[in-house]
């Protein structure tokens, strides 16, 4: 009974995180919210701030790219956060780091002016 128990907890494991076909749309499959739309930064704005930062981010081939800082706190881009606001989620995203990023994810952040 033993080797059953870790027969299937080792079958659970392999096809627990099986990827979907290329094409099929997790988010719309699923109920899921995609936060970001690979084309725009609808939905985003810089932190303390009621727009999307001038400079520092951009949209390419369906990522969206933190530019080069020069090296400053929170780099020349800024922080960026949601419009709206989250509660009980999980959160799924991809994440390539280039020399000298940082590599900082926050939520549940309350916004209070420096």
């Amino acid at each position: 009974m033993h080797q059953f128990h870790i027969l299937i907890f080792i079958a659970s494991c392999l096809t627990a995180h099986v990827p979907l076909p290329a094409g099929v749309d997790v988010a719309y499959q699923s109920g899921r919210e995609v936060l970001f739309d690979g084309k725009t930064t609808t939905g985003w704005r810089g932190a303390y701030s009621d727009h999307f930062p001038a400079k520092g981010w951009r949209v390419v081939d369906g990522e969206l790219r933190g530019e080069l800082s020069s090296g400053a706190e929170s780099g020349d881009a800024g922080d960026i956060v949601t419009l709206r606001k989250y509660k009980n989620f999980d959160l799924h995203f991809e994440w390539k780091l280039g020399a000298g990023g940082n590599s900082g994810v926050k939520y549940f952040v309350e916004e209070r002016q420096p």
